[in-house]
């Protein structure tokens, strides 16, 4: 997705007031004497400071200090026992995290940053009630793998795309999925050597991976035969894992690959496959954005892009057709949006190359499932220099542009982790289509 300055410029004070900011502020609990905290630490200057997501059993967050500090984190069942400790790093750095895993659902968590003087905050973890676990999958996008040893204006980080690739794929593992899928856009120009060097990255994924092409991997001609390399079958595929069926679409113009659109034949054949996995609850995985998210009509107008499938409209009808499509799965947008039409989920996941450079997990039960989203917490150095490059860069055509435009593509904490289920006797209704 290509953006230019005025798309922020006119837009983001016209709509972005009705998103939520990407700083989260959770409810504040009772003050606790910590006047024990030395004077250094009690005079840590705290910025930054984001939940990134809660699930059922997991809590993840992250927050910048002004200066080099080793500091620790403390959560507890209780605002006045904190009885959990976890350590600082052996190292001062200004740029901590927490990934805490194991919690029991639907449970309040109290936490305080130890050292952030009396503040205490609180989550409470999504409640299991939508059946058996049955696996997980990871989900990661617009990585636009490049040799450029650049960093944009809008801070996407080029010269870092090999190390961060990497660094998902070390993540990835580390989760133990059981595959991973891949939105689109893993190469910037769709040139051969790009692919290889992806290609040669992906196969260290411990589990099998599957690929959504997007319109930057179709920029040139080399996809064609580097594709077939990178995913032996087509651009359009589907397959099952343990009762769930997965749909992938090529959503990309081959005329013009700055356009999103399902040809009929596309179309054609996902009906044809919907139809012969009626019983199974699905999820479509393609590049293009579906359904509208708050805020990106008057972006596309103004930018003269269009985020979308031409077609988007069409394509939801068609859906109401299908009750066993549970959600559809975009990335190309490069930012954070959960939206919803009728009984579908439409999720638009953020990217890889800038901030909040990010991941998403998703674990599946018999009756829905829950994501959440993790940043790459080895390179939060790199996350925040993106971050900031965006912010200076808008901020200086606008005061507080920046600020709006990171805060934007962040999202809310609801488009970061969601809880979602599905009635069971949806399965197999009467299709009309």
């Amino acid at each position: 997705m290509k953006i230019i300055v005025p798309f922020f410029i006119f837009s983001l004070f016209t709509s972005i007031a009705s998103c939520a900011a990407g700083y989260v502020a959770d409810n504040d609990g009772p003050e606790i004497d910590i006047t024990n905290i030395s004077d250094a630490i009690e005079e840590a200057n705290y910025s930054r400071v984001e939940v990134v997501s809660v699930g059922s059993d997991s809590f993840d967050m992250s927050w910048v200090s002004s200066t080099e500090l080793s500091c620790f984190f403390d959560y507890g069942l209780s605002p006045f026992a904190l009885n959990n400790t976890l350590p600082a790093s052996d190292l001062p750095t200004k740029y901590h995290w927490v990934a805490i895993k194991g919690l029991n659902d639907g449970t309040t968590h109290h936490y305080r940053i130890n050292s952030s003087l009396n503040e205490i905050n609180n989550f409470t973890t999504f409640p299991l009630d939508i059946g058996n676990y049955c696996f997980s999958f990871a989900v990661a996008t617009d990585i636009h793998w490049s040799s450029s040893n650049s960093i944009s204006n809008i801070g996407r980080m080029y010269k870092y795309t090999d190390r961060l690739l990497a660094d998902v794929v070390t993540a990835i593992n580390a989760e133990s999925v059981n595959f991973t899928i891949l939105l689109g856009d893993l190469t910037d120009n769709g040139l051969a050597y790009e692919f290889d060097n992806v290609t040669k990255r992906l196969n260290t994924l411990d589990k099998p991976f599957y690929p959504v092409i997007g319109n930057h991997d179709k920029s040139e001609g080399a996809w064609v035969t580097e594709w077939a390399e990178l995913w032996q079958g087509n651009t359009t595929y589907s397959f099952n894992f343990s009762g769930w069926h997965f749909i992938v679409l090529d959503s990309v113009n081959d005329t013009n690959p700055e356009q999103g659109i399902l040809t009929e034949d596309i179309t054609k054949w996902l009906q044809d496959d919907l139809k012969a996995h009626k019983t199974m609850p699905s999820i479509i995985c393609l590049h293009f954005l579906v359904n509208d998210v708050p805020g990106l009509a008057e972006l596309s107008a103004i930018s003269s892009s269009n985020p979308y499938i031409d077609n988007n409209k069409e394509f939801k009808v068609l859906l109401n057709n299908y009750p066993n499509v549970v959600a559809v799965l975009s990335g190309h947008g490069h930012l954070n949006s959960i939206t919803y039409s009728n009984n579908v989920t439409f999720i638009e996941t953020a990217s890889v190359i800038p901030y909040p450079i990010t991941y998403d997990i998703y674990q599946v039960y018999e009756y829905g499932f829950i994501k959440t989203q993790h940043k790459l917490y080895q390179d939060l150095n790199i996350s925040e220099l993106s971050r900031e490059t965006a912010v200076n860069y808008l901020n200086d055509i606008y005061p507080s542009l920046g600020d709006q435009y990171v805060s934007f593509i962040f999202g809310s904490l609801s488009d970061r982790s969601i809880n979602i289920s599905f009635a069971p006797q949806n399965l197999g209704d009467e299709i009309n289509a």
